[in-house]
């Protein structure tokens, strides 16, 4: 029984259960905008796959919101107060679930540290400027969610404040919670021995699927770390975190320097090459005609940071953590401002997300503007 200072608990963490529960339905609905990219010759294997893991993968997010909510209703006896607490919990992780369905929707990968990065470095956001109607229309729709998720959870408890005892109560809502836990841990252990297997025996269609659920990896990495595995041979390649750079490995030459052409370096972010048309650009596409226009051009990644490090680097992007670190200017800067040019940076956003000024721009921090 519970004790007089903590007043019906039973019944606040039966109806916290029902609350999570519930919250674990609506994220399937939103989730589902990650299968919008399967094959449609999937067979029955790649199906099964992808059910499973779509269960299992948001059982195991749902489960840090899960446990705070029933750590909250295990120890706040205020109804109203819990309620608001528990709508604004799950309120945050459907709206974190809805953006990363965006995220992964545009750019093929789920919220990361090159997200919190472009969110939280000064001058991210000189690139984004959004209306009113931007921030006053999602923000009512959050409020207005969160009083609903706390309505619900009050019409919950009082529900479960009908029954007899909180015993019955616990019981009976125990039931339901223990049945879907053992579903989704049966899911979790069935998808993930599937995928073992195909991995084990060479096969790629649950490898690409799996890029299809969120945080499929997860649990993956975490276990790697907890046992200090190795790093992979992928790994191993790409992480230059720890190592020093050794670069240039040979000075870069100037070939003629008698011949000083006056350059112009136009870079529009984001844009597709086959947009240099008449039609499209009917200015630059003339201006190309007395340029040096470069058909055979390797992308050197799919975001910002990396393509312009790569256009003036030459390397690929990830030498961009090293360099970031040492804040080591390009060969071709250095040699262009060594032959008496004078550079001059024009940007229509802040040079500090990324971080130009400390990589590309860090011997003529004078010559920007931002």
């Amino acid at each position: 029984m519970d004790s007089p200072a903590t007043p019906h608990r039973g019944p606040r963490i039966a109806a916290a259960l029902q609350l999570w529960l519930i919250n674990l339905g609506i994220a399937g609905i939103v989730a589902l905008g990650y299968l919008q990219r399967a094959p449609e010759d999937l067979s029955l294997r790649g199906i099964a796959f992808l059910v499973l893991g779509f269960l299992s993968s948001l059982g195991m997010l749902s489960i840090l919101p899960g446990s705070i909510s029933l750590l909250w209703a295990y120890t706040q006896t205020r109804i109203t107060a819990l309620g608001l607490r528990l709508g604004a919990l799950w309120t945050l992780a459907i709206v974190l679930l809805y953006a990363d369905t965006r995220v992964f929707g545009v750019f093929q990968f789920h919220l990361n540290a090159v997200i919190w990065n472009s969110l939280t470095t000064p001058g991210a956001g000189d690139a984004i400027h959004p209306g009113i109607a931007d921030v006053v229309l999602p923000t009512l729709a959050i409020l207005g969610a969160i009083t609903c998720q706390a309505r619900l959870f009050g019409w919950l408890y009082a529900g479960c404040e009908r029954r007899a005892a909180a015993r019955r109560a616990r019981g009976s809502v125990g039931a339901g919670a223990l049945a879907m836990s053992v579903l989704l841990l049966l899911a979790f252990t069935a998808e993930r021995n599937i995928y073992a297997h195909d991995v084990e025996q060479g096969k790629h269609e649950l490898a690409t699927l799996a890029e299809l659920l969120p945080y499929y990896q997860l649990p993956q990495n975490v276990m790697r770390k907890l046992r200090d595995a190795p790093p992979t041979a992928g790994e191993i390649v790409f992480d230059l975190t720890e190592r020093e750079l050794d670069w240039p490995t040979e000075p870069l030459q100037w070939k003629n320097p008698k011949q000083r052409p006056n350059v112009l370096v136009l870079v529009l972010d984001s844009l597709r090459g086959d947009m240099l048309t008449q039609e499209t650009m009917p200015h630059t596409w003339a201006f190309s005609h007395n340029s040096r226009v470069y058909q055979d051009h390797w992308s050197g990644g799919n975001c910002t940071r990396h393509g312009i490090f790569t256009l003036l680097y030459g390397l690929p992007g990830n030498y961009w953590e090293p360099i970031l670190r040492e804040q080591r200017s390009p060969l071709l800067l250095d040699v262009l401002i060594e032959q008496g040019y004078e550079p001059r940076v024009l940007c229509s956003a802040s040079q500090s997300f990324p971080e130009f000024r400390s990589t590309a721009w860090s011997k003529i921090q004078d010559a920007v503007e931002d």
